[in-house]
Parts: C-alpha cells; sequence; structure tokens
C-alpha cells in the first residue's frame, strides 16, 4: 500500500504551480531593454556577457533557448520566471525548518514571490530570480541542517554544492559565505567538515568558470568583456588569462560604481533603500520584520546572528553601488528579510483565533497579488520589439549606429539572433571612451560616405562642441518611438 501524500509534499507543488501561473501571466512576451537583451543574445549565441559574466546563467538560458514556442527573448524570459516559480517552495521549506508554521510559511513564501521589485525580476531574462532563487535553497537546507543539527558528511557535501551554484549564478551571493560558515559553527560541524563544504562550493564555481575562457577562444558574436579603442579595433579582455579572469570575476568593468558615495551611504541612499523596502514589502511586511528582530533578539539570538551576518554584508555592499536601477537588485536582500517577516508574523498571531491567523495568510498574499499585479503590466508589453524594430526601418543601409545600452542592446538582439538587418554596424557607447567619441567617428571605424546614425539624445551630448551637426532620423509621428534621439550626424562641412 502507498504512504498517504503528505501536506509537506502537496504544498510545494501548489506554490509552484500557482506563482508560474501568475508569472506566465505577466512574463513579458518578447525582449526587454537593458541587460535583459544582452542576457537573452549572450545566452543563445553562448557569448560573454558583461563582467562578473554569469557563465552558469547564460549556460542554463541556453537550454531555454530551446523550447519550440515564443521567440528567443521569450524563452529567455521564461528561465526567469521558472526560476521565481521555484522559489515559492523554497522560502516555504525555509521558513517552516525555521518557525515550524506551514501557513505562515506558505504566506511568506507567496508575498515574497508577489512583492514587486522581487516580482519584476520574474518577468524579463534576468539573473536576478535565478539568483534569488539559488540563495532560497541554499538557506532551506542551511536551515534544514540547523534544525536537525546535522553535520554528516552527505548535509556537508549538498550544503557545499548549493551554496557553490548560488555563488556561480552571481558572485555577488559570496556575500551570504559569512552566513553559511556562522550556521555550521552554530551546530558544531567539525572543521574538517567545514573546509569539505567551502571546497565543494569552490569545485563548482571554478567548474562554471571555465566557460568564460572556453567560449573567449570561441571568438563568440557577442563579447562584452572589451572595448573599442580609438583606431576602431576591438580590444579583448583576455579572459584566458589569470589576470582577465580576475578582471571579469572582480566586476572590474564596473569598479566606479563600487562605493560609488564612499564608504558610507550619503542619507538620500539610505532613505531610498528604505523607501523600496517599504514599496517591496507595501509597509506591512516593514512592521512584521522588526517585530520579528524583537522575537529573534529575546528568544533566538544565535538565529539573529546569523540572519545579520545574512543581511548586513549583502545590504552595505549594495546600498552604497551607484547603479540606476539598485531596487531591483535587491532581491537577495528582500529574500532575508522574509525570515524575520514570518517571524513577527507568527508571534503577531500566536494568540489570535485560529480564523484569525488563517485570514492574515490568505487575505495578505492576495493584498500583494491585487496591488501589484497591474503594477507589473499583465504579460503584453512589447514596447521595446516595436521599437527597435522602428529604429530598423529608418536607419539608412550601411550605417554605422552608435547608442547607450538600452538602446543598442535590442538592436543587437534583432540582428544576432534574428538575422535582421546584418547590413549595420552597432555600437554600444558602454564599450567606448565616450569622451573621445568625435575622434572614433573622425577615424577608421567610419568608412568614406558611410552614414553615422546616434539614437539616443544622451548618446548627442557625447560629442559636445564637436564640428558634427545633427539631422533627426524621423521627421513623421511614429507611435513606436520617441520624439528625442534618433539623429543622423554629419560633418559641418559636408552638411
Amino acid at each position: 500500500m502507498k504512504p498517504a501524500v503528505s501536506t509537506n509534499q502537496v504544498l510545494p507543488v501548489l506554490l509552484f504551480f500557482t506563482s508560474l501561473i501568475i508569472l506566465l501571466l505577466t512574463v513579458v512576451p518578447t525582449i526587454y531593454t537593458l541587460d535583459s537583451a544582452e542576457l537573452t543574445v549572450a545566452s543563445k549565441t553562448l557569448g560573454i556577457a558583461h563582467a562578473p559574466g554569469y557563465p552558469l546563467y547564460l549556460m542554463a538560458g541556453h537550454v531555454f533557448t530551446w523550447l519550440p514556442f515564443g521567440d528567443v527573448g521569450y524563452r529567455v524570459n521564461l528561465f526567469s520566471a521558472v526560476c521565481l516559480a521555484a522559489t515559492a517552495p523554497a522560502v516555504y521549506a525555509l521558513i517552516n525548518h525555521l518557525i515550524h508554521d506551514r501557513a505562515i510559511a506558505c504566506g511568506t513564501a507567496l508575498i515574497v514571490v508577489w512583492s514587486y521589485y522581487v516580482w519584476t525580476n520574474g518577468i524579463v531574462a534576468e539573473v536576478y530570480a535565478p539568483q534569488v532563487f539559488t540563495l532560497a535553497a541554499s538557506g532551506w537546507w542551511l536551515a534544514r541542517m540547523a534544525e536537525h543539527r546535522s553535520g554528516d558528511t552527505r548535509s556537508v557535501i549538498v550544503a557545499g554544492l548549493l551554496v557553490g551554484i548560488a555563488i556561480a549564478m552571481h558572485p555577488s551571493s559570496i556575500l551570504f559565505a559569512p552566513g553559511a560558515a556562522v550556521i555550521f559553527l552554530l551546530r558544531r560541524v567539525p572543521w574538517r567538515q567545514c573546509v569539505l563544504a567551502a571546497l565543494i562550493a569552490a569545485v563548482v564555481v571554478s567548474v562554471t568558470v571555465l566557460y568564460l575562457p572556453i567560449r573567449y577562444n570561441a571568438n563568440p558574436a557577442l563579447n562584452m568583456a572589451g572595448w573599442y579603442n580609438v583606431d576602431g579595433s576591438f580590444h579583448r579582455v583576455n579572459l584566458q588569462s589569470a589576470h582577465g579572469l580576475w578582471w571579469m570575476l572582480r566586476g572590474q568593468q564596473f569598479e566606479n560604481f563600487f562605493f560609488a558615495d564612499g564608504v558610507l551611504p550619503t542619507a538620500q541612499r539610505a532613505r531610498d533603500v528604505v523607501s523600496w523596502f517599504a514599496s517591496n514589502y507595501l509597509g506591512i511586511g516593514i512592521l512584521l520584520g522588526v517585530l520579528g528582530l524583537g522575537v529573534l533578539g529575546t528568544s533566538r539570538r544565535g538565529l539573529l546572528l546569523a540572519w545579520l551576518v545574512c543581511f548586513v554584508p549583502f545590504t552595505f555592499f549594495y546600498i552604497n553601488y551607484g547603479a540606476v536601477d539598485l531596487e531591483t537588485m535587491l532581491g537577495p536582500v528582500y529574500l532575508v528579510w522574509s525570515v524575520v517577516l514570518a517571524v513577527g508574523w507568527q508571534w503577531a498571531t500566536e494568540f489570535s483565533p485560529r480564523w484569525a491567523k488563517v485570514s492574515s495568510v490568505v487575505l495578505l498574499p492576495v493584498i500583494f497579488l491585487i496591488v501589484n499585479f497591474p503594477l507589473i503590466k499583465p504579460g503584453s508589453n512589447t514596447e521595446i520589439r516595436e521599437r527597435s524594430e522602428a529604429l530598423f526601418e529608418q536607419i539608412p543601409p550601411d550605417a554605422a549606429v552608435f547608442g547607450v545600452w538600452w538602446d543598442i542592446v535590442p538592436l543587437q538582439y534583432l540582428q544576432i539572433v534574428e538575422g535582421q538587418r546584418d547590413d549595420l554596424a552597432l555600437y554600444n557607447l558602454f564599450q567606448l571612451d565616450v569622451t573621445q567619441l568625435a575622434q572614433y567617428l573622425d577615424g577608421p571605424m567610419i568608412q568614406p560616405g558611410q552614414p553615422v546614425i546616434i539614437i539616443s539624445a544622451l548618446g548627442l551630448l557625447y560629442l559636445g562642441e564637436s564640428d558634427y551637426d545633427f539631422v533627426p532620423l524621423w521627421e513623421e509621428d511614429d507611435p513606436r518611438l520617441d520624439t528625442i534621439g534618433g539623429h543622423r550626424v554629419v560633418k559641418r562641412d559636408e552638411s
């Protein structure tokens, strides 16, 4: 006679499919902008993305490009959707091991997935949903080890594998390694097994990093690890050298973003982060989390220590990071906050009637769903693709096209992945010394008589006081195109 299926087996499955159905209703049906389009191209071509390279993401994303439906942009977007859907059962298992309350664990899992900034990462091709999933899976296993006081070799090996996969998916996840170490120490895992787990994690990361020198040697169609010299040649960072790999993995390409406002965050940045947290958790999640911190401080100080060692390093690093889309990068922090949210929620309902607790478990996730679903915009966002196709219609044959990241990468997708407009030379201004843009245009990068197009108003600023005039690329109204940006650049004496 087969054993009965337990609630603990059914709930994770229900959480996954409930989350996935909602995500499929909101996932972007084609390419999106910025990193999303770039990661899609790199996944399809097994190319080299910007630092730190994300080799594990690209290999997993490449598998999704084999799906037999939708365009390649949609298929790689689905990778994020599946990862975020899988985050729900992982968070459920993590929370349930910590507080032994299936109802609160279930509600917390749905709140995490349906919180605004986490949800937005699950509908486009981005590294953050897979990062949150791999961290949630690692947290689940570590919580399981802590609950069962297990430090056997099998548990240690699995912990090393999961932590290694999380770091390989996004190198910034190494900032959570001290938290894993604290859990090992609190459980008094023998030092030899601690070293074993660290070695396994290091091996997992090292194996995935081999992707970089291998694909460097293949000279893929997309390589973001390099820059164009003024003479028009492309200088590739040598990813077959230790120096080149270190340059890539440490994110040196974005070193000006590290501690952009100084070692300590500015008051404005601190206010921004608090505002993002409040928006992501609709205020109520912040109140429950603060309550949970108080509960841990009085009754579970070991867990509070492990939580702080996970929360503080990642938050401190990213609160000082200079990216314009920083709020979307804080998914791991929102994930860690869910632990104290659940603890506070459990305490707040501990002495309430059962109907009140059940009502809160049903209502809170539904409120997050109702509030955020229309903000996410159900999966009909084809704006980026339509604009890019309209640009291709306007750009003259054989032109050299320059654009900032969010303008040029969707065009690279259409050209590299779908074979459109092979006659154009597309240049990402991120890979040029923009202070010398006029010298690029005067040099061998541009052939005599070759049309030069800059497709953003921001791009025009880089030419400054030069000898170039700007002729609008389109004159008639086109709802797919904005009214600024999109200019043909000509020498003043030739215009």
